[in-house]
């Protein structure tokens, strides 16, 4: 009679489950490719681009920061270029803008810590869709639009 009850107890169990809504794992590096982008600033002589290629993306799980990297990303005032490549930290504001914090040193903060809005992550059923803008200085808005998925 208990084997009876065990086997009900399972069958109803697993009838009752259901498949969760797909999100990143928090605190998981993954993979995958950012979109090339470039976009020009209203000053007429600045710009900004992002090179499409490798990129890794990691979320926490408290959500207020996430981490991506980039292949080659650069701003132009006019007058000098600003290297940007590598790692930048997204913090959150709200659920869909902040700043992120470049790695590059001894530059102004605007550069190196722009603002970003319009941040949205989706799920297609195979990859991580990761999209949002940075504003650099003289009003360059850089679309960011990336790729990951979990092994």
């Amino acid at each position: 009679m208990n084997r009876l009850f065990l086997v009900i107890w399972v069958i109803v169990g697993l009838g009752c489950a259901t498949s969760g809504r797909a999100q990143l794992p928090p605190d998981a590096s993954i993979g995958g490719q950012v979109q090339f982008a470039q976009a020009f600033g209203n000053n007429g002589g600045s710009w900004c681009y992002v090179r499409q290629g490798s990129s890794q993306f990691q979320r926490n799980a408290t959500n207020s920061i996430a981490v991506i990297s980039f292949p080659e990303v650069i701003y132009f005032d006019g007058a000098t270029y600003y290297p940007l490549d590598g790692q930048a930290r997204l913090t959150f504001s709200s659920a869909t803008t902040g700043t992120i914090k470049f790695k590059f040193w001894g530059t102004a903060n605007s550069i190196t810590n722009p603002v970003f809005t319009g941040y949205s992550e989706t799920f297609n059923g195979q990859q991580y869709i990761v999209s949002f803008s940075i504003t650099f200085p003289n009003n360059c808005t850089l679309p960011i639009y990336a790729g990951f998925e979990i092994p």
